[in-house]
């Protein structure tokens, strides 16, 4: 009796793997510049979960991006998050160099724009590769930027800027803020690695939704 089930279950497996063949040949021809780059035969009600469909004209081929990859803690990939922390570590640079080309040191108001374009880049590059990179690592290579960055620049300025422009855009004298600035970034990263093990340290614990950044 077994046999009698077992028999037309395999024939009703290799009929769906057929009809999937001939859709998928039929769908190619009708359109062409289409193409499923994840699809295999055989894949009958299954979904790939990080699968890219490529559209073709002339030569230029582009690729549809798939769902942003969710993160095993606390940190997930969230738009205002983002560019929220990248542009509020960064936006500092630009006003410092507006200031410092309206006090006749363009040369010197090159160094904060340069590093708030590189700023900029790294986050869009990273948020455009969501789908292929999760989110506590990209946070941790934005956080590294930053923390050559934004010590840089802050040095350059203090040491090259004029006593007028200085003096105009309140920067402090004292030492101790240079500090704080050069350390600001890493001690994030500290927090966020502590944040973040210990929620994937834990075991049959329910992530949590999306928090600060990512």
């Amino acid at each position: 009796m077994r046999c009698h089930h077992i028999a037309p279950l395999e024939a009703n497996q290799k009929a769906q793997q057929r009809i999937t063949i001939k859709c998928s040949r039929v769908a190619d021809r009708a359109f062409p510049e289409f193409k499923i780059s994840s699809w295999q035969p055989g894949d009958f009600g299954r979904y790939p979960t990080n699968s890219s469909i490529q559209f073709t004209k002339g030569r230029d081929t582009m690729t549809m991006s798939s769902r942003p990859l969710v993160g095993p803690g606390r940190f997930q990939w969230n738009a205002g998050g983002w560019f929220g922390s990248s542009l509020g570590s960064s936006a500092w640079m630009i006003v410092t160099s507006y200031l410092l080309v309206f006090h006749n040191q363009p040369s010197l108001g090159l160094v904060p724009a340069v590093g708030f374009a590189i700023v900029l880049f790294a986050s869009l590059l990273l948020w455009a590769r969501r789908d292929r990179i999760y989110p506590f690592p990209a946070m941790m290579g934005l956080l590294g930027l930053l923390a050559v960055a934004i010590p840089l620049v802050w040095i350059v300025v203090s040491s090259n800027g004029s006593p007028a422009a200085l003096a105009a855009m309140n920067w402090p004298a004292s030492t101790w803020p240079t500090v704080l600035v050069c350390a600001i970034a890493p001690a994030l990263m500290i927090w966020f690695l502590v944040l973040e093990r210990s929620v994937t340290t834990k075991p049959d614990t329910t992530k949590p939704e999306s928090k600060i950044v990512a």
